[in-house]
């Protein structure tokens, strides 16, 4: 599964302390651009994997894992764009 090897690279560059911090938590931006009517029309089912496979991960989520005020979600996506 796609998603589930990308929060397992995450997670090493994560433990390896290589991703930044920003109001504590390491801020992680996933976008979603699909166009298929079948899936692109349940963002909360992506939502709700990301969070089960980040769980099953031993990931630790924030204890609101989504940014839901734009200021927020550019000010993490500014932060963690630097270190690419």
């Amino acid at each position: 599964m796609i998603v589930r090897a990308q929060l397992e690279r995450i997670k090493q560059e994560w433990r390896q302390g290589v991703l930044p911090v920003f109001d504590g938590a390491t801020p992680i931006v996933a976008t979603f651009h699909d166009v298929n009517t079948g899936t692109g029309g349940v963002p909360a089912e992506y939502l709700r994997l990301l969070v089960e496979e980040s769980r099953a991960l031993g990931l630790t989520l924030a204890g609101q894992p989504f940014y839901d005020r734009r200021a927020d979600l550019e000010r993490a996506a500014e932060v963690r764009a630097r270190r690419l």
